[in-house]
């Protein structure tokens, strides 16, 4: 073995080295394991789940609803209504979905889906999702919630938070400048259409 492949061995071992400190001393969510394999793990999730549920029992919002959006967002939810025991029949659950429409010259539409099924007004939501690209989506459900709904007051919450965007939460997690895959995004179809969408919203990522 030469004496230049073995400096480059050497290098190549130190820098691994490195990598697998820091991914240890930074978590799960480590920089450098989410910027390689750009894919969230469990355990960022529950770090960060339970992060949300700190910053709720923290806080003077005692909300009457939590509401996901769409199928990840309401695994989130789910996740920080679980393990806050917020269960029926004070606290209500459930899920507005949505799909996207790109028309001509880019132009994207929103159409939502209401499978609450209960009277909100008045009531304080924790509105829940677990990615937010451009904002506009969490931004539309706001406006219908406070509009069409009549609730009284929405608290806003995202686990992984992609610049820039147009909405502001009032709590974000994690904040990255490039799309990363969810630990339930198992199947090619899941894949597949999270892909697309975030095609059109990252085309150069």
């Amino acid at each position: 073995m030469s004496e230049t492949l073995k400096n480059i061995l050497i290098v190549v071992g130190v820098l691994a080295s490195v990598l697998a400190l820091l991914t240890y001393l930074f978590g799960q969510i480590g920089p450098f394991k989410i910027l390689i394999r750009r894919r969230a793990s469990w355990g960022t999730v529950k770090k960060g789940i339970l992060k949300i549920c700190t910053w709720i029992q923290g806080g003077e919002f005692d909300p009457d609803a939590i509401i996901g959006i769409g199928r990840s967002g309401g695994i989130v939810a789910s996740l920080v209504a679980g393990n806050l025991r917020l269960i029926p029949p004070r606290y209500i659950f459930g899920i507005i979905d949505r799909i996207f429409e790109w028309k001509e010259k880019g132009a994207i539409e929103i159409k939502l889906y209401d499978h609450l099924g209960c009277d909100l007004k008045g009531k304080k939501i924790l509105l829940i999702d677990s990615e937010l690209y451009t904002g506009r989506t969490m931004k539309e459900i706001t406006e219908y919630l406070y509009q069409k709904l009549e609730v009284g007051d929405i608290k806003t919450v995202v686990l992984f938070k992609h610049a820039p965007s147009i909405f502001d939460p009032d709590l974000n997690i994690y904040n990255l400048k490039f799309p990363i895959e969810m630990p339930w995004e198992w199947t090619d179809a899941y894949k597949y259409t999270v892909k697309w969408a975030r095609g059109k919203l990252f085309p150069k990522a």
